[in-house]
């Protein structure tokens, strides 16, 4: 059940607490994860899952749940083609909705809302980048293993358990199709070894090469005008020209990404993505209104924000990381120039 603590109230009308849900929706499909074999071999099983992504094509369903929030089902068009990859989630229940994502970029159609732009970088830092240091052995921050599983969908399934070594990351569990490697039910784990979040296909069909039907199936591109909501980003490529710095970072999380964003043309933040090579935690920070301010801790699920004020700025931390994370990075974080608009 999710927590309410003071200032949620603030935090609900706070533009960067409307864009998380949307954030979300466009990571689900990319969520990744004792009788194994061999470290080696669940790698290898990872770098398999990492290939099929970018090589076959799929339709199906599947079921998303995170603790405490009501199930979902959603239904999953990928393509990959001689165009690049492309796809769109649907929502079939609940708040009806959905992302549809291609190399030029990622709209979210909400109800009752125009469409939204939210990233116009599209897959360029999608997975699997994100699972490198995961791969790399030599990093000590997940164990790795692997071991033959019951079908789920009605295919046969290889488990590999992504496992973290301290206490600041959360660990998964995942089953791969065992003929292509694509992901079929994936297990978020938190630090007591609880299960918060589980996404799981009911259905999925795979192509080497995809069907007409599947490519009509996906727009290449969704109509989205100047008026609608957006977010806009303009990368910084200098170290200098960023405006804050956490001095304090849990051990393996890098600096992955950092952006100027605008929110609805003129909602101005800075956005900050630390890394581990799985494990992520952004960092939102913005003026705040007089009745924007959020202090302390909120949950949704399996997300954590943390909210605290830094030389009169709001500065909301993200991500599916325990607490403590969280407040590890944000007491860290210190104002370095006068360049935040």
């Amino acid at each position: 059940m999710r927590r309410i603590r003071n200032g949620d109230a603030e935090m609900m009308r706070n533009p960067l607490y409307q864009i998380i849900p949307v954030v979300l929706l466009t990571i689900i499909p990319n969520i990744s994860s004792r009788a194994s074999e061999n470290t080696d071999d669940a790698a290898s099983w990872l770098g398999k899952m990492s290939q099929a992504m970018n090589t076959k094509s799929y339709s199906g369903t599947f079921v998303y749940q995170s603790f405490g929030e009501e199930m979902v089902a959603m239904k999953m068009l990928r393509v990959n083609d001689e165009n690049g990859s492309r796809e769109r989630l649907i929502s079939l229940n609940g708040a009806q909705g959905e992302v549809i994502r291609d190399h030029k970029g990622v709209t979210c159609k909400l109800p009752h809302v125009n469409p939204m732009v939210v990233d116009k970088r599209g897959f360029k830092k999608a997975f699997p980048s994100k699972m490198i240091n995961v791969l790399n052995q030599t990093s000590g921050l997940y164990i790795l293993s692997t071991k033959k599983a019951h079908q789920v969908a009605g295919r046969n399934s290889r488990i590999v358990n992504i496992i973290p070594t301290d206490n600041l990351r959360y660990g998964y569990r995942v089953w791969l199709d065992a003929e292509t490697g694509l992901l079929l039910k994936s297990q978020l784990i938190d630090t007591s070894g609880k299960v918060i979040e589980e996404l799981m296909y009911t259905s999925i069909d795979i192509y080497d090469n995809a069907p007409e039907a599947l490519e009509q199936a996906i727009p290449f591109k969704t109509a989205v005008t100047e008026q609608d909501n957006s977010i806009e980003f303009s990368e910084v490529s200098e170290i200098g020209d960023y405006a804050w710095q956490v001095d304090h970072l849990p051990r393996g999380f890098t600096l992955a990404e950092y952006n100027k964003e605008t929110f609805r043309q003129h909602k101005k933040f800075e956005h900050l993505v630390y890394s581990d090579g799985l494990a992520s935690v952004s960092i939102f920070i913005e003026k705040p209104n007089k009745e924007s301010s959020f202090i302390g801790e909120s949950h949704m699920g399996a997300v954590t924000a943390y909210g605290s004020m830094i030389d009169k700025h709001q500065v909301t931390a993200v991500g599916e990381v325990p607490l403590e994370t969280l407040q590890i990075m944000s007491n860290s974080i210190r104002y370095t120039s006068a360049r935040l608009h």
